[in-house]
């Protein structure tokens, strides 16, 4: 008698198993009993954003994910135009960066890439008051004419002498995290030379970066273990971070001391050589007022500014370039505009542009502006729904607090929304290896729908694209 239990048990859980199954053949992705959609992702940890692009063109732009049971794993990722439009730009001040974004980035502390609303505004409009100022221009045209002339100019002469390959993404990397060092603290760590050395603070971010990616594929409750037991990539995530601070720590006593000290002479001399601590060290009392502890808001903001100033620069050169070797007529045409506009040393030696010459060059801005379209630097972004929703395509967000009785559906903390799918998706780009910067031109670039992109595709623009560029 138990016997045949046993089999009818079995026999009604094989039902229930293939009736999912079924249930599940017109998803991208198999939703297994118990552990839900994570095995594909965990797959495919090492090559999300193609995974994520793949899964939302089988699942009609909008797509949602269901994690292991109980693990509060569920989320929605959209990389419809509508979607975006609705989130972003209409109904902007209901989507926040939620709870699950806070706690996958604590590391970043209370910079401008973790603040919310109020917060994220005050930062913003400090950071870029000082970006503003005449003298952080003039040090940047001067740090990155520097590191052009003595740092990957030489490096690439060296490899094409010697006839090796070289990764072009590592020197753009390296070009970017020398020249924010220079103007974030004001000194040059010299990692783009011909020796190509390794340095532990940039080392440092790679490896907070990797430890964030690894709390985005595993339950909340598996990264939150391996932090309090301090093992695996939270091992590394706290050793990173300790080694950038004492990086930050070091040169931010030294510049205090010399900032203390100076005499009128050096503060003349500053103006030539300014850099955004300096310029962070002068509202000290007024950071105080706001944040609290000022060497605190210090370390955070530097984190925060060096992780946003290294990979977007970076990854958008390396993505430009590329472009351009699958693109001859795009690279043809932008010789052809340096030629006319601009003017070569009589004796034929190179020589580097400045800004204002570089302004001028409209067709090479609009083959930047492209390339940023088709490969976004920031390829996705976490939103958290303050007030349960509905998107333009049918999908309700649910705010946590909402939960069954209010809402009648199952909350979802986490909304990501995927630049990189929206841009390269045949509803948006026909083809994602043509370069057309002529879309980007000031009379044609509010008259398409390709414009919307990551730097405008919130209430104001992203400033800084123009520094960038």
């Amino acid at each position: 008698m138990a016997m045949v239990g046993y089999v009818v048990l079995i026999a009604i859980l094989c039902f229930l198993f293939f009736r999912h199954l079924r249930s599940n053949k017109n998803s991208p992705v198999t939703n297994w009993p118990l552990v839900g959609m994570l095995p594909a992702l965990l797959s495919n940890a090492q090559r999300f954003h193609e995974f994520a692009t793949h899964v939302l063109k089988r699942g009609g732009y909008t797509w949602e994910f269901k994690g292991p049971w109980f693990t509060k794993m569920d989320f929605l990722i959209t990389s419809d135009v509508d979607n975006m439009r609705h989130i972003l730009i209409k109904n902007f001040p209901n989507f926040q960066r939620g709870s699950a974004f806070k706690k996958i980035f604590d590391v970043l502390g209370e910079g401008i890439l973790r603040a919310e609303l109020d917060s994220w505004k005050i930062q913003r409009q400090l950071v870029h008051s000082l970006m503003k100022q005449g003298r952080f221009q003039r040090q940047l045209e001067k740090a990155t004419q520097k590191k052009l002339g003595k740092g990957l100019f030489p490096v690439l002469e060296h490899v094409s002498k010697l006839g090796t390959e070289v990764d072009m993404h590592d020197l753009f990397s390296r070009f970017t995290f020398d020249n924010a060092c220079m103007l974030m603290l004001g000194f040059d760590p010299n990692s783009l030379s011909v020796e190509l050395p390794e340095v532990s603070s940039s080392r440092a971010i790679d490896e907070i970066e990797e430890a964030l990616l690894y709390r985005h594929v595993v339950p909340e409750m598996c990264w939150k273990l391996q932090k309090w037991l301090q093992i695996g990539e939270e091992k590394k995530l706290s050793r990173a971070r300790e080694t950038f601070d004492r990086f930050v720590d070091q040169h931010v006593s030294l510049k205090r001391e010399r900032w203390r000290s100076r005499t009128q002479k050096e503060e003349a001399d500053e103006e030539e050589s300014f850099d955004l601590v300096t310029g962070l060290m002068e509202e000290e009392k007024e950071i105080m007022g706001l944040f609290g502890t000022f060497d605190k808001f210090l370390r955070d903001e530097i984190l925060n500014v060096f992780i946003a100033a290294r990979d977007t620069v970076s990854v958008s050169l390396a993505w430009f370039f590329w472009c351009l070797s699958r693109n001859p007529s795009a690279e043809f045409n932008i010789r052809e505009e340096m030629k006319a506009r601009l003017q070569a040393k009589e004796d034929g030696k190179q020589r580097i542009f400045n800004l204002q010459e570089v302004n001028e060059l409209v067709y090479l801005h609009g083959a930047l502006c492209e390339s940023l379209r088709l490969y976004p630097p920031i390829p996705i972004d976490h939103k958290a729904a303050v007030e349960a929703d509905t998107l333009p395509s049918g999908h309700r967000t649910h705010n946590p607090k909402y939960y069954s009785k209010k809402t009648g559906g199952k909350a979802r903390d986490l909304l990501l929304g995927t630049f990189e799918a929206l841009q390269q998706l045949k509803r948006v780009a026909v083809d994602d290896q043509i370069l057309k910067p002529t879309i980007h031109e000031p009379c044609k670039a509010h008259s398409t729908s390709s414009s919307l992109s990551m730097w405008v595709g919130r209430p104001t623009p992203l400033k800084g694209t123009r520094f960038s560029s």
